[in-house]
């Protein structure tokens, strides 16, 4: 049987929590910038939360994915221990399915 390597599972971990996380931080989001809509918003400020909200996903997801990595690797469950690489080379292009 084939063993997962490190860098797919990390890489599909991190895809899958990002668009998750995002999906629950941009609905927090809106429903309390709706909430709180008394007077007019200004468009950068909204702007500027949104771009906080990108951020923090980036940052659970690569925190969830690097932790559950690591602990799959001190168990046994991956192949190898090189989450950041792929045949000998950099990737950590998480949008594109391998």
């Amino acid at each position: 049987m084939n063993k997962t390597t490190s860098n797919a599972a990390f890489l599909k971990g991190l895809r899958y929590m990002f668009w998750f996380t995002l999906a629950v931080l941009s609905a927090l989001f809106i429903l309390s910038v709706g909430i709180s809509a008394d007077e007019k918003l200004k468009l950068t400020n909204v702007l500027l939360g949104y771009i906080g909200v990108v951020m923090t996903s980036l940052v659970i997801a690569f925190l969830v994915a690097y932790s559950g990595i690591k602990k799959s690797i001190e168990e046994g469950e991956s192949s190898d221990t090189d989450i950041f690489r792929k045949n000998g080379k950099l990737n950590l292009n998480f949008f594109k399915r391998e």
